[in-house]
């Protein structure tokens, strides 16, 4: 079984804007993004983060890897057909 998730840009401008160097609070979730043969791809999702003494989020931001779990997302899309 072979799946595909295509990633479209609502404002390429705001997309520039909104760069911060990682996840913060509410970011749990948040797709890890690049771009592989002119194409964006999905390497992984937000999962960890630090916070220091002002509660400012700091590195490392740690990813969970979507190739790693490739076999549990496909069930789970799968499963919402």
């Amino acid at each position: 079984m072979a799946f595909e998730i295509k990633i479209r840009l609502v404002n390429e401008d705001d997309s520039l804007t909104r760069r911060q160097g990682g996840i913060c609070q509410n970011d749990h979730g948040v797709p890890l993004v690049t771009w592989i043969n002119e194409e964006e791809t999905v390497l992984g999702v937000g999962s960890v983060f630090r916070v220091d003494k002002d509660t400012k989020c700091i590195g490392p931001f740690l990813y969970t890897s979507t190739a790693r779990n490739k076999v549990f997302i496909e069930c789970l899309l799968e499963e919402t057909k």
